[in-house]
């Protein structure tokens, strides 16, 4: 399995990863599903937000923008996904 290294502590002339900074190529942490749920929640959220908006009640603008955040999220993490995937085909499945 190939590991991709984000920070490195430097302790005297060793290099040592940090303990769970460290990014495999085939992720078993972050999977399709988890990245579906964090949108779904967004789009929830997103619905509240406009119900409160047009009612004119406060705490809209807040709510939207916690939604658009969950949303881009997502999305970047989707993006991420793919970008990782060895296996296009196994995609949906992981």
């Amino acid at each position: 399995m190939k590991k991709i290294t984000i920070f490195v502590l430097k302790r005297g002339k060793q290099e040592l990863p940090l303990q769970g900074l460290s990014l495999s190529k085939s992720s078993k942490y972050m999977k399709v599903k988890h990245i579906i749920a964090i949108f779904l929640l967004g789009i929830t959220i997103m619905v509240v937000g406009a119900l409160l908006k047009i009612l004119h009640l406060p705490g809209a603008n807040i709510t939207i923008g916690v939604a658009s955040v969950l949303k881009t999220m997502a999305g970047l993490l989707a993006i991420w996904k793919v970008y990782t995937t060895e296996k296009f085909r196994d995609f949906l499945n992981s």
